[in-house]
């Protein structure tokens, strides 16, 4: 309005901006990366790294852990950082660490002796967290393209005609999921590696999977009409913490994403050794994205 604009201006076609408004999309885009004079909040303090030796750290835990070996410096280099619980078989030793986010990492030392340690979140263990991520979907390359047809000839044929995400419900498990068309007129049919076939939907309406793990919402769907019979479309479902983390290996450091995707707030992650060797851990990394809290 205050440039005397028409939407004509700003779009190629229906969907598609013009050359002037993708320049003033990339404006904005480039504005972004200013750094700001006033900041909603100090970037820095969005990920943190809690290192095990500093006794500052919210880190508690048993009398069994020790500095590893300084004599290993060659194999490990000179990090004084690192902990290793007693080598003694049978015995099991804990850490724990506080933090506020929604993801938190692990950075150790694997070793050719290394052992393991199980994995709790808020005393509930990884492998039975409730926190799971779908993958996006992913349309199968024998899909029939109708060049032809009215809504896809305007430019070259639409691959991925398919939804553009699903919904997560309850009761999920981890496994692949496969929906097949069934008809030309949007039917389907969903099925799971673990719980087998799942229900019958169509893409113009909301569908909600028998075991309620998986809903796919109409309006998520591109271009269904042009969808045929025997299109097919796989996404993963998978959960986002660790039941356990291995130390063993060649001799060299490593990270692994422990638990993501955590509801905002304080957790508490939780290792127990499993007795069966050394098992190092030199920090853990913390991410606390911004969040607007609940009303």
């Amino acid at each position: 309005l205050d440039h005397n604009l028409k939407i004509a201006d700003l779009l190629a076609d229906t969907v598609h901006q013009s050359p002037y408004a993708a320049q003033i999309i990339n404006l904005n885009i480039a504005h972004h990366f200013r750094r700001s004079d006033d900041p909603a909040s100090d970037p820095r303090s969005r990920e943190r790294r809690i290192e095990v030796e500093d006794p500052s750290s919210p880190i508690l835990h048993s009398d069994d852990w020790q500095p590893a070996e300084s004599g290993r410096a060659l194999v490990y280099p000179s990090k004084l950082a690192l902990y290793q619980p007693s080598l003694d078989v049978g015995r099991r030793a804990w850490m724990e660490v506080q933090f506020t986010g929604t993801r938190i990492d692990l950075v150790g030392w694997r070793d050719p002796r290394g052992g393991s340690a199980r994995i709790l979140i808020d005393g509930i263990p990884g492998d039975e967290v409730e926190s799971f991520y779908a993958t996006f979907v992913e349309p199968d390359l024998d899909n029939a393209v109708h060049p032809e047809h009215e809504l896809t000839n305007f430019r070259r044929p639409i691959y991925d005609r398919a939804p553009y995400g699903i919904g997560l419900g309850g009761n999920l498990l981890s496994q692949m999921w496969t929906l097949t068309m069934t008809s030309d007129t949007g039917d389907y049919e969903l099925a799971g590696t673990h719980t087998g076939p799942d229900g019958r939907g169509n893409a113009f309406q909301l569908f909600t999977s028998d075991s309620g793990q998986i809903v796919i919402e109409p309006e998520l769907w591109r271009l269904a009409e042009t969808n045929r019979a025997g299109d097919r479309f796989t996404f993963e479902v998978y959960r986002c913490t660790k039941g356990q983390i291995d130390f063993a290996g060649p001799a060299e450091r490593f990270r692994v994403r422990v638990a993501q995707n955590l509801a905002p707030g304080v957790h508490t992650l939780r290792l127990e050794t499993r007795g069966n060797g050394p098992v190092m851990i030199d920090a853990f990394d913390v991410f606390e994205p911004p969040h607007k809290p609940a009303r």
